[in-house]
């Protein structure tokens, strides 16, 4: 609503004034001039019953996913009128309630909820406009707008507030916090009638490429006060903007200059960008029509089953889940669950993906999502049909083997990436890359993280009898265990008596465990050194050798082993045993073995490679 107030001069006079929205009023600084722009929803109206509020209906930040504009006409003449010596503006945003947002038990000031703001500077002409101390952006009301740049008084008493602090910043200067930036991004600063002061003719302007300073350009920004940055988009189109290091760059917003644009040692935040007026993509487009609109994919939002890690995300980003995070479902479901945000839809289309699994699938097929047109402004992505889908189009890559007492190891990275776009209709289940007609398109890239894990026992015992008593052999079968859920830092590998090889494999990559008996001595009355002794079998196979005679063993491949075949939204662990699953060692009685008290211990080497 258009909420204009009156304000009664406390100095120099006491003149009341008419009502007006912005309101003008003089300063206790005699050179400046405050002006205070209300911005007030329905919801909020102070001048009805708060009866009369409660049946008001609330204020939604964007409607059809486009936000609300409001012009603000800034006029210079107003200016003097109110303040015959004013040299200087304080711009004050009032926002009422229902832009504020609760956030850790206080209220701040939230940049989504803001309509856009354009403001009109008027009747300057080669007055310029010389953004220096005593010029500002700053949050307050009218019976909250003296100015100050004392950062101490700052939001004290009846003083103005900082923009930054207001919506959450650490200080009055954070000029990349992300919400100062999307204040930002929010404003434009349109100098209707301003001009380079050394080029003033509106009748026959000429552009003029050279000699334009702080002094002639139509807007320049060489100081300013502490506590303020100049806040807004720039829209200069009969002049220059000048800026140089005095202002250390505290400007958000982009600039549109029709002559020069000059930056004179300035320094521009490295987030600079996002602070461009419109970045986020909500601005009503300007149709010639004005009926029709572009439809666009916005956002995707993205959760993992426990919602630890919520992601959103523009065209082009990259979410990231990690297992470790304890909270993703086992390969190759995942579990996560998506959903396509989208503005501007007609009342019906075609939602259509391909995946890149290289990350350049530019010449793929576009296959249909679901088996109709959508008709809405949101579409959830059922993460069994199409984001496992999604992890399972590429193969892992590992990084750098790591090892540890009873554990060997690999962490791995699967990336994928998938793009979708809009079309008039949704008739063809799949439509060639040369044939489609796109409304709107959008692509984003989903890596899983995740690590091979192989915990091996400490040693293997074959017990304390003395062997050549008896006849027979000594087994020992091996248990494994692969799982896909988060384990111990340590896992179970059983007793040397009992023991166990547990295999942590939540992406069911493929993989080789070999092995091999490293410490043959020469003892010829060791049982584990004599020639052909020693055996091992994989699951129902005849016994062999595990170490013939060979001083350093021999690694023995396919102890145990998944295949790197591609998986499949039916590839389970339950349903896709590994190709071997037994490991038995046999240590046969012998009537030469050296006699001791001591358990026959079989030292093992491990060994994983993918």
């Amino acid at each position: 609503m258009n909420l204009k107030q009156s304000y009664t001069d406390d100095w120099p006079n006491t003149t009341v004034r008419e009502k007006s929205n912005p309101v003008y009023i003089a300063d206790q600084w005699t050179d400046v001039s405050d002006i205070v722009i209300n911005v007030v929803a329905k919801k909020d109206d102070p001048t009805v019953s708060q009866a009369v509020r409660d049946q008001t209906k609330a204020y939604t930040a964007t409607e059809n996913g486009k936000k609300p504009i409001i012009a603000i006409s800034i006029d210079r003449a107003k200016v003097l009128d109110y303040n015959k010596d004013a040299k200087h503006m304080s711009l004050i945003f009032n926002f009422s309630d229902s832009f504020y947002t609760k956030k850790n038990g206080k209220s701040v000031l939230d940049p989504d909820k803001m309509p856009y703001i354009v403001l009109n500077y008027s009747g300057f002409g080669d007055k310029r406009f010389d953004f220096q101390p005593g010029d500002g952006f700053y949050i307050g009301d009218i019976n909250h707008h003296i100015f100050t740049d004392n950062l101490s008084v700052l939001g004290t008493g009846n003083h103005i507030r900082s923009i930054a602090t207001e919506v959450g910043a650490s200080n009055a200067e954070e000029w990349d916090n992300p919400n100062v930036l999307t204040f930002g991004a929010h404003l434009l600063d349109n100098f209707t009638d301003t001009y380079d002061s050394d080029n003033y003719n509106p009748e026959s302007y000429k552009q003029d490429n050279s000699g334009i300073t702080d002094k002639t350009a139509a807007v320049s920004y060489a100081n300013r006060s502490t506590g303020t940055m100049l806040f807004g988009t720039m829209l200069i189109p009969h002049g220059s903007y000048y800026a140089n290091s005095a202002n250390k760059g505290l400007y958000i917003g982009g600039v549109v200059a029709a002559n020069n644009i000059t930056l004179d040692n300035a320094p521009i935040s490295p987030e600079h960008d996002k602070a461009v007026f419109g970045n986020n993509q909500e601005f009503p487009d300007l149709n010639d029509g004005g009926d029709v609109k572009k439809i666009t994919i916005d956002s995707i939002d993205l959760n993992d089953p426990g919602s630890k890690n919520s992601q959103s995300l523009k065209s082009g980003g990259t979410a990231k889940f990690d297992y470790a995070d304890g909270a993703l479902k086992p390969a190759p479901s995942l579990g996560i669950t998506g959903t396509l945000k989208l503005s501007n839809v007609p009342d019906s289309y075609g939602l259509y993906y391909r995946y890149n699994s290289n990350g350049n699938n530019d010449k793929g097929d576009w296959y249909r999502y679901s088996d109709g047109a959508q008709t809405g402004t949101s579409v959830k992505l059922d993460q069994e049909s199409l984001l496992a889908d999604l992890n399972n189009q590429t193969k892992a890559t590992a990084g750098t083997m790591k090892t540890e007492a009873q554990k060997i190891s690999y962490p791995l990275t699967k990336t994928s990436g998938i793009e979708f776009a809009t079309t008039a209709d949704a008739k063809e289940a799949t439509i060639a890359a040369d044939k489609i007609e796109t409304t709107a398109t959008f692509k984003f890239t989903l890596q899983i993280d995740a690590s091979l894990e192989v915990t091996v026992p400490a040693k293997i015992s074959f017990g304390t009898d003395i062997l050549g008593n008896s006849s027979g052999e000594s087994t020992r079968t091996v248990a494994i265990n692969e799982i896909q859920l988060t384990q111990k830092a340590v896992a179970d590998t059983g007793t040397p008596e009992e023991p166990r090889v547990v295999v942590y494999n939540p992406l069911l990559s493929g993989f080789n465990l070999k092995l091999a008996y490293l410490d043959a001595n020469a003892t010829s009355q060791n049982p584990f050194y004599i020639t052909n002794n020693f055996k091992y079998n994989i699951n129902t196979a005849a016994p062999v050798p595990l170490a013939p005679d060979k001083s350093d063993g021999e690694w023995i491949d396919g102890i145990l082993k998944r295949d790197t075949t591609p998986q499949s939204l039916e590839t389970k662990m339950s349903n896709n045993p590994l190709k071997s699953s037994s490991l038995q060692l046999h240590l046969p009685y012998r009537n030469d073995y050296k006699v001791s008290s001591n358990a026959y211990t079989a030292p093992m080497g491990w060994q994983l490679t993918l």
